[in-house]
């Protein structure tokens, strides 16, 4: 029997190449991130600004460190009962 060394992705994929679970993982960032950027249907933010954005916020050193606060943030406002709802109204009350 041969032993094989597997690495595995935070949505479950398995790749025997440490690089490719890499490129993998980086893949499912982008994604993840890339849900954060505006969509504009009028067609004022065009598919290579969303590109160039993406690519910047990748780029970042603190990366990181922003999507760890991002998340923290986000915990906190789960456990305070504090929703989407109230961020819209807070928005809107700022306007």
């Amino acid at each position: 029997m041969n032993t094989v060394e597997v690495y595995k992705t935070s949505k479950g994929g398995y790749f025997e190449s440490e690089r490719l679970a890499i490129d993998a993982q980086i893949d499912i960032l982008g994604e993840l991130l890339d849900g954060l950027l505006p969509h504009d249907e009028r067609g004022n933010i065009t598919t290579a600004d969303r590109f160039n954005l993406l690519i910047n916020i990748l780029k970042k050193d603190n990366l990181y460190s922003l999507i760890s606060d991002l998340s923290l943030a986000v915990e906190h406002m789960r456990a305070n009962d504090i929703s989407n709802k109230d961020i819209i109204q807070t928005i809107k009350q700022r306007g």
